[in-house]
């Protein structure tokens, strides 16, 4: 009897695991996808430089790396809808890169650790030394839900920090950076944020790019321990530099900030003195 018991037990548990919704219809995200555009034009939504031109260099490093990569260009639109998602770190040699793309019938996610290799001699990236490390899985609230909770965050339509009116970017030596790009069969779009935990608090659009960086994390279990430990001493560090900020503005001194090396996330971020 407890063989039978177990044996029964086992197949429910493997029909729940198995259980796959990226192909089951989703009317609430098709209406997001239908409102991108509405026109009978083919959009096209690309960062600009300072004199109002599409960003050359940012298109350049976009193509060279899709094609080192291998992945096909997303300029002329897909049928029917895919989104890569970009995050890097300054200076460091990993990317995480996540691609969802539903064909029509079925959702899929292909997840990819990217390695740069760094030339310390010529002091510069060696782009023929690009690895790739790629796996594929289901978010662990399902497709529909996902991809509704994505789509809430506005994922389609948020514009380029660039084009935000009256952005103020801000700088980190340390920064990190998020690009994201999507194509539809009627629309391409591309923007990137950089630091954008540094203005969250005073763009609305940063505050979501976060929230989507956090929900795939969180879906596709893709944040490693190393990632962990760096974002949290990250953390530390950017909210200790705005205590300091707030104090300055406070008292009207100037306070110098100086960084040091950490040990584990516990560590003193910063020394002050005044």
């Amino acid at each position: 009897m407890k063989v039978i018991l177990y044996f029964l037990l086992s197949i429910s548990l493997l029909s729940c695991k198995s259980k796959d919704d990226s192909a089951a219809p989703n009317e609430y995200a098709a209406k997001f996808v239908k409102q991108l555009n509405p026109t009978d034009t083919f959009l096209f939504d690309f960062p600009v430089d300072k004199n109002g031109q599409y960003d050359s260099r940012t298109k350049h490093l976009l193509d060279e790396f899709d094609q080192q990569l291998g992945l096909p260009s997303l300029e002329k639109g897909f049928d029917s809808i895919q989104i890569r998602f970009g995050y890097s770190y300054e200076m460091d040699g990993t990317e995480k890169l996540v691609i969802l793309k539903n064909d029509g019938k079925k959702w899929i996610a292909e997840l990819s650790e990217v390695y740069v290799h760094f030339d310390p001699v010529k002091f510069k990236i060696d782009s023929s030394r690009i690895t790739r490390k790629i796996a594929y899985r289901s978010p662990k609230s399902g497709w529909v839900k996902f991809i509704n909770k994505l789509f809430d965050l506005k994922i389609l339509t948020i514009e380029d920090n660039d084009k935000i009116p009256g952005f103020k970017p801000s700088y980190a030596m340390d920064g990190w950076g998020i690009g994201i790009e999507l194509a539809t069969k009627k629309a391409y779009r591309f923007y990137n944020y950089d630091n954008p935990d540094m203005y969250a608090n005073r763009y609305w659009q940063a505050k979501n790019v976060i929230a989507i960086k956090d929900l795939l994390y969180h879906e596709f279990s893709i944040l490693s321990k190393w990632d962990k430990e760096k974002e949290e001493k990250r953390k530390i560090r950017m909210a200790e530099k705005e205590r300091q900020l707030n104090e300055e503005s406070k008292s009207g001194k100037k306070v110098k900030i100086q960084e040091v090396n950490l040990k584990n996330p516990a560590d003193t971020i910063v020394k002050s003195e005044q």
